[in-house]
Formats: C-alpha cells, sequence, structure tokens
C-alpha cells in the first residue's frame, strides 16, 4: 500500500469497520495489505473477512457492484465466498478520512488453506475446480 495510505490508516479506523459489521478488531489478524487492507475477524466464533480499500484505489459503485455480483453468483450456485451487509443493512460502508475514503465489506472466509508454488499440494489436482481434467 502507499505510505500516504499508511499513514491515513489506524487501529481505531480498523475498530470503526469491525464495528460497522457487528464485530471487532481486538482479535484481528492481518492477511494483506497489497490493494487493500485484508484482516480475518470474528463473529460468533465463526472467521470472516474484512476488506478495506481506499478510495484512489477503487469507487464504491465498482465495489457495490462487485458485492452484488458475487451474492447473485453465490444464489445461484456458484461456489464465492458470499458478502454481508453491516449492522445499517449496507453490503459498503465508508469511513471518511482526511478528505478521502475506506470503503469496507465483510465476506465468508473460504474454508482451505494457504498454497504456494512450491508446497508439494500445488498441481493439477489443487488447481482442478471439479469434474474431470
Amino acid at each position: 500500500m502507499e505510505q500516504w495510505i499508511d499513514a491515513l490508516f489506524s487501529d481505531p479506523l480498523l475498530e470503526e469497520a469491525a464495528n460497522r459489521f457487528g464485530t471487532t478488531s481486538a482479535e484481528a489478524k492481518k492477511l494483506g495489505d497489497f490493494e487493500n487492507y485484508v484482516y480475518e475477524v470474528h463473529k460468533d466464533g465463526k472467521p470472516y473477512i474484512l476488506r478495506l480499500t481506499h478510495s484512489s484505489h477503487r469507487k464504491h459503485e465498482d465495489i457495490q457492484a462487485e458485492l452484488e455480483w458475487v451474492n447473485f453468483l453465490h444464489k445461484n450456485g456458484a461456489h464465492v465466498s458470499v458478502s454481508y451487509t453491516s449492522v445499517n443493512g449496507v453490503l459498503v460502508e465508508e469511513i471518511r478520512v482526511e478528505g478521502s475514503s475506506f470503503y469496507i465489506c465483510l465476506f465468508d472466509k473460504a474454508p482451505g488453506s494457504l498454497v504456494k508454488m512450491d508446497d508439494e499440494r500445488f498441481g493439477p489436482d489443487c488447481l482442478r475446480v471439479g469434474g474431470e481434467p
């Protein structure tokens, strides 16, 4: 993430983002911060993915469309990580910070584990979605 965006990001921002989706950042685990800040958070003992995207990277409307598409796919049988509405009933929350915004959304955490290219599990069986090769 760019340094100027990192300077805007803070623990109170993360806590507010988590609270908007009925969870907390108390035990949040950072998973990434390249294009988005991505955290694993928990709610009622279940893991979720909390994603924060700076407004310099994507527009609110684009994120909204992405989440609606993902949820449409889920409703029609695709194996995707569904996104959830916030405590305010919206898919995308906005938190303003110094003349810019962070857009926040919450997803199911997909089951499984990270597989790297040098992992013995990496190969055709790992990459096949289903059915015959």
